[in-house]
């Protein structure tokens, strides 16, 4: 089980997901104080005790976790969240914050408004963002609904995209690519000795060369499926005479 970095806490009529980093930087915590990060829950810095303490305003909206058993959470979003992820990568690494810091898991990532997903950022933490993510990609393949093939397709997508050593992270936002349903003429029109064979013809001629193929592996296919049945008749015929 994966040990908890922050708290819930309640704030007058507002909830919020309280972390207490370690050492921050003074030119991050600068920069935390002044700019709004897109993608970053709203948060605001306090001093208690000594400490730092970032509190995140979770009013308005609902965690991943709330999602997945509101039934709320498919295809659609998943591939949101992972836009919504590389874009505030981008936005941290833009401000030269570090993009280990996003804490990825059903409890600490957010979706506002029916529209977006926000995150949390923890200046300390160094993990590697593909090691939550196929945490968070493991725990899905067990919680969806198997009848549901894009949903199933699209998490096998990403686990390969992150099994890989280097993840392409832009990757991850489109679904896999739609594999072609090729009929066997289409197959045989696209083996490389055919496709050498014309590859110097106009387009015109390709066309015509390509129908012409085609019509002749239909003939050939048509031939190959007659001589099995009579071959297969045949063979009826002396069974029953034995």
């Amino acid at each position: 089980m994966k040990e908890k970095v922050y708290s819930i806490k309640k704030n007058g009529r507002d909830n919020y997901l309280v972390l207490v980093p370690q050492e921050v930087p003074l030119y991050e915590m600068d920069l935390l104080n002044k700019k709004t990060l897109k993608g970053n829950l709203p948060m605001e810095i306090a001093l208690q005790g000594g400490r730092t303490e970032f509190w995140y305003r979770l009013t308005g909206s609902v965690s991943v976790r709330t999602m997945l058993e509101m039934r709320k959470f498919g295809e659609n979003e998943l591939l949101e969240f992972m836009k919504s992820l590389y874009l505030f990568s981008l936005e941290l690494e833009q401000n030269l914050l570090n993009p280990l810091g996003i804490l990825i898991d059903f409890d600490t990532v957010f979706y506002k408004d029916e529209k977006t997903f926000l995150f949390c950022y923890n200046p300390t933490a160094d993990k590697e963002l593909k090691v939550d993510l196929l945490e968070m990609t493991e725990e899905l393949l067990t919680l969806i609904d198997y009848k549901n093939q894009k949903m199933v397709k699209l998490l096998y997508h990403i686990y390969e995209c992150l099994s890989q050593e280097n993840p392409d992270y832009e990757k991850l936002q489109y679904p896999p690519e739609e594999e072609e349903e090729l009929t066997f003429f289409e197959k045989e029109l696209r083996k490389p000795e055919i496709i050498n064979e014309y590859q110097e013809e106009s387009p015109e001629e390709t066309e015509k060369n390509r129908k012409d193929m085609l019509g002749f592996l239909g003939e050939a296919k048509d031939k190959a499926v007659k001589k099995g049945r009579e071959t297969m008749a045949s063979f009826k015929k002396k069974a029953i005479k034995k």
